[in-house]
């Protein structure tokens, strides 16, 4: 879906936080989700996890999601100030041991922003999704934007992240008690049902991606305005 409501003002930005993945032709995840109080202070800033896997359809779907831990009903959490990008590096090669080719720069960067129109909607603009010949996505945030071969949404979702806390709390205390057998104490409780996320979720082609060489290194980061 695409609409002519122009939502996005200019926006420079500096690099702020960033969760890094590797992907190979299996799922591959990586976790953070709650930081420190100060980082914590700016939701839409905020990364709580990067997601990644490559698909049976020959495209690779990653999803970055930031603002965690907020209960149904809450606000979304919208900022025109925060650029949030996810960069894939396609020279990394974990078989070859020549530095300048496994570089950690980004060759491809994929660039997610929200603003909002004269009426004071949200919209969503993401740009430069491999294998989308330079097309910019452009339109209401909770929609899925797409031409056919890549896609875009990006909004206020639950979030996917499962956790045990309180079972990873006993398990840490019974390997800490030298006097007890290890014991795992896992509940299999999610702490995390019932809140929560932002959002970015993009899909696209992955031999454009990978520039064939089948190796992508991604990760993701966020920025904010001087």
């Amino acid at each position: 879906m695409r609409t002519k409501n122009k939502w996005i003002t200019a926006l420079g930005a500096t690099a702020l936080v960033a969760v890094a993945v590797q992907l190979k032709p299996q799922e591959v995840t990586a976790a953070d989700h709650a930081d420190a109080p100060m980082t914590q202070a700016d939701g839409a800033a905020d990364i709580a996890d990067f997601y990644a896997w490559h698909t049976d359809r020959g495209t690779v779907v990653a999803i970055m999601t930031f603002a965690a831990l907020r209960a149904p009903g809450d606000a979304p959490v919208y900022d025109a100030t925060k650029l949030y990008t996810i960069n894939i590096d396609n020279t990394f090669d974990p078989g070859v041991g020549n530095p300048a080719f496994n570089d950690n720069e980004p060759d491809i960067q994929i660039h997610v922003r929200f603003g909002q129109n004269n009426l004071g909607e949200w919209g969503v603009q993401v740009n430069n999704l491999p294998g989308a010949d330079d097309e910019t996505f452009d339109g209401a945030v909770q929609t899925v934007l797409t031409n056919g071969v890549a896609s875009a949404i990006a909004g206020d979702f639950d979030d996917p992240f499962f956790f045990d806390f309180e079972g990873f709390l006993a398990t840490r205390d019974n390997l800490l008690d030298d006097s007890d057998p290890i014991d795992v104490a896992f509940t299999a409780a999610d702490f995390f049902a019932g809140t929560n996320a932002m959002a970015v979720v993009v899909e696209f082609d992955a031999a454009a991606a990978s520039d064939g060489n089948n190796f992508v290194q991604l990760w993701a980061t966020t920025g904010v305005t001087p």
